[in-house]
């Protein structure tokens, strides 16, 4: 599972062989890949007015779509924040197996 919404993104790009160039010009950063690069490498945070147009261009399933919110919102978070949630989500998913 993807750790980061970059990773997401990321895995899903090579997945459909598209390049950050291609994806950038797909979601409207024509001239911006630079900044799509910076999001997938987690240097900048997604652009969330943008979710719904990144959503469609990697043909996010429904279910997909809350790991691909939740991502997003986490990538806003601060570093503490994401840890934690990350390791509540894993003890939830744990308990879920037994």
């Amino acid at each position: 599972m993807a750790e980061s919404f970059g990773d997401f993104v990321g895995g899903r790009l090579r997945s459909r062989g598209i390049s950050v160039r291609e994806f950038a010009r797909m979601t409207g950063h024509q001239s911006a890949h630079s900044f799509v690069s910076r999001v997938l490498r987690g240097v900048r945070p997604p652009p969330l007015k943008a979710l719904e147009a990144w959503a469609r261009a990697l043909d996010i399933t429904a279910d997909e779509r809350d790991r691909f919110d939740e991502l997003a919102a986490l990538a806003h978070s601060p570093p503490m924040i994401r840890e934690r949630f990350e390791t509540m989500r894993e003890k939830l998913a744990a308990k879920a197996r037994k």
